[in-house]
This record gives structure tokens, C-alpha cells and sequence, in this order.
């Protein structure tokens, strides 16, 4: 069974600073023609930055989207002159203030269905002090916990973005190799 559907055209309904929502036309395998709408999200990094007792940085901030404080990592949107890895590494000195000198990949992940959202995971170690001033439309709290610790909050379902816990899981696996982690 043929699965793809081949665009015909497209449609902006939305452009913003972070958004873009469009219409697409589309011909599906069978010949039908069919609208898809799709929401796509500028890419950005999210590090997972672990200290060389096993401390994980994590992040509280209040999300006016949801309308309630959350734990998140520290990372940041893609600007157009910089590589997902060096927005990681300038996203880790302004949010959290460390510079790491060893970088992981530990995944990329772009969004599914109707949702477009490229989103890049690293794992940050050998972190020293370095910061730079904040963004200044930003406002949260540094919280430096065990990475265990911060894996049982992933279990207990306390990261809004699961995409987070996620990337704590594989930092985990990587720092853990041996150990039963769940």
C-alpha cells in the first residue's frame, strides 16, 4: 500500500515570530485531493547538563501557555546563524551558566501528524562557570538535583514535556550503562 501524499500547493494562514500555520493541498495515492493543515514551530535545542557528581541542571519556569510553573531543560530557539549544536552551547551559558567542554547527540525529534517541530537533545558534560546575561524576557530557577533523582520526576510524570524526560532517560543510559534504571 502507497502511503505518501504528494503536495499540490500550499497556503500561510499564520506567520509570527515563532509560528507559521499553513494549508496544504494535497493528492493522496488513490487520486483524491484532500486540505492538510500544519503548524510549524521554529527548531530549538534542549541540553541535558550533567556535573561530575551525576548533578543534572534543570530549570522551573512558569509557562503562560498553561498557566502553571514547570521543570524543563535548559535550551532555546535556533537562530538562523547558528548550528543547533552552537545554540546549545550558547543556550547552556545564558540559561544556566556553565560552559560544557565534551557534547553527546543524544537525539533529534521533528513533531508528528500536523505538528512540525525540529527539536535537537544533547548531553553537556564537563561543565565549568561561564555565564552570560539572561534573555530578559525570561524568568526562572536553577535547580541542580542527581540525575537519578531528576529520572524519578520523568517517571512520576513531573516534566511537561515528555520529550525532556526523554532526553533524561538516554543521558541516564549513557552515564549508567550498567545500571537497571527502571
Amino acid at each position: 500500500m502507497k502511503l505518501t501524499e504528494k503536495i499540490v500547493s500550499s497556503k500561510v494562514i499564520f506567520r509570527g515570530d515563532l509560528f507559521t500555520i499553513s494549508t496544504l493541498f494535497v493528492t493522496l495515492p488513490d487520486g483524491r485531493r484532500v486540505t492538510r493543515e500544519v503548524a510549524a514551530r521554529r527548531p530549538s535545542v534542549s541540553i541535558v547538563a550533567v556535573d561530575q557528581t551525576n548533578s543534572v541542571i534543570l530549570l522551573r519556569e512558569f509557562r503562560g501557555g498553561i498557566k502553571r510553573t514547570v521543570w524543563r531543560l535548559p535550551g532555546g530557539m535556533v537562530d538562523g546563524h547558528r548550528t543547533p549544536l552552537n545554540t546549545a552551547r550558547h543556550e547552556l551559558r545564558q540559561e544556566a551558566g556553565y560552559r560544557a567542554t565534551r557534547w553527546f547527540k543524544l537525539f533529534e525529534k521533528s513533531g508528528g501528524g500536523s505538528w512540525h517541530w525540529p527539536r535537537y537533545f544533547y548531553l553537556a558534560r564537563g561543565l565549568t562557570r561561564q555565564p552570560l546575561p539572561p534573555d530578559l524576557d525570561e524568568r526562572f530557577e536553577i535547580k541542580r538535583m542527581p540525575l537519578i533523582r531528576a529520572l524519578r520526576l520523568v517517571i512520576k510524570n513531573q516534566f511537561e514535556s515528555s520529550d525532556d524526560g526523554l532526553a533524561i532517560l538516554e543521558a541516564c543510559k549513557i552515564i549508567y550503562p550498567r545500571r537497571r534504571l527502571l
